[in-house]
């Protein structure tokens, strides 16, 4: 069975919940939360002790799982988590996992985590055998469309609630961080304990721990969104990020949307066959949205203009500034 996160309350709230939980995903606050979910419930039906396996390097198997089979009579119900940093169970972990997946019992309850799987991990026989025998809740992050109902719901609650303007502000100076997302909530509870915040509210009380990442930033690059893609690169520049591997990925966008246009517009294909036919694997979606908006005459121009910020970012083009010029880059891509 796959749940979502918000969906793990209402089930944890049946009488019988499964015997087995994985919980993978790439935003740890969401994964902390369930797994602590799912320890509370279990506590409340009565499993009193608690294992813990941290596989690492020289983790034995076979000595976990055989301590793990081996209760008395009258053990007590326990709760054993399997903690996997490294997202690796190698082969004799898999055959392991598996086995325990096919001996899972009501006396043990069992929560294994792991960081974001890939599509290859999810097809093993291991993780199929858990997603038949239990539930897999995959903590994914919370996307910036989706900002503003998270922290609805999260000031909810604490039995408040924000007006349109104070949650945009919410979501501009967290999005992306939701450890810190969740501090600024608790701490609106703290200081300004009233049902309805207004922006003042929020304003003088939160601090701007927004935080950018790269492909946010072709993403809007591609897609013409100028005014994001402002504010997520004066994000990462104030994060400190340098510009040459800025400059190289918007590089790459430009050649991979060129690419696709000689097969959309010399072969007269549809956008996502000519996306496929040019061999884009990275912002499929936006290089698509890219091919019915940028005009062919713009990629010349941009691709002048990413030679002399390359220049310009190792110090040979002086007279440049490299960061308003990444600005103009998108501008002059879009005809802005």
């Amino acid at each position: 069975m796959q749940l979502r996160n918000e969906q793990l309350p209402a089930h944890l709230a049946k009488a019988q919940f499964a015997p087995m939980y994985l919980i993978h995903g790439d935003e740890p606050l969401l994964q902390i939360e369930a797994a602590d979910m799912i320890r509370a419930a279990a506590t409340k039906a009565g499993y009193s002790e608690r294992d813990v396996w941290m596989v690492e390097q020289h983790f034995s198997w076979a000595n976990a799982t055989a301590e793990q089979s081996n209760f008395s009579l009258f053990a007590t119900k326990k709760i054993t988590e399997i903690r996997v940093p490294s997202g690796r169970v190698g082969i004799e972990g898999g055959q392991h996992m598996a086995a325990l997946a096919r001996q899972a019992t009501t006396d043990t309850l069992l929560i294994a985590t792991f960081p974001k799987l890939d599509r290859a991990q999810q097809g093993s026989a291991w993780f199929t055998a858990w997603a038949e025998s239990g539930v897999v809740i995959e903590a994914k992050p919370v996307e910036r469309d989706d900002m503003a109902a998270w922290l609805t719901q999260r000031l909810a609650m604490q039995e408040q609630r924000a007006d349109r303007e104070a949650l945009q502000f919410l979501v501009d100076h967290c999005e992306g961080n939701l450890v810190s997302a969740i501090q600024e909530v608790r701490k609106l509870a703290l200081v300004c304990p009233k049902p309805t915040l207004t922006l003042s509210d929020v304003q003088d009380a939160v601090a701007n721990v927004a935080r950018y990442t790269m492909p946010e930033l072709c993403d809007a690059f591609l897609r013409g969104d100028v005014a994001r893609y402002t504010t997520v690169l004066n994000g990462l520049r104030d994060e400190g990020t340098a510009t040459p591997p800025l400059i190289w990925q918007l590089s790459d966008c430009v050649h991979s949307l060129a690419r696709a246009m000689m097969f959309s517009r010399g072969g007269g294909v549809a956008a996502a066959q000519a996306v496929r036919q040019a061999q884009v694997w990275k912002n499929k979606e936006a290089v698509e949205v890219a091919l019915g908006r940028v005009h062919a005459r713009a990629i010349a121009p941009c691709v002048r203009a990413l030679a002399d910020l390359d220049a310009a970012s190792k110090g040979l083009r002086p007279h440049i500034n490299v960061w308003a010029a990444m600005v103009q880059l998108a501008q002059k891509l879009h005809g802005k």
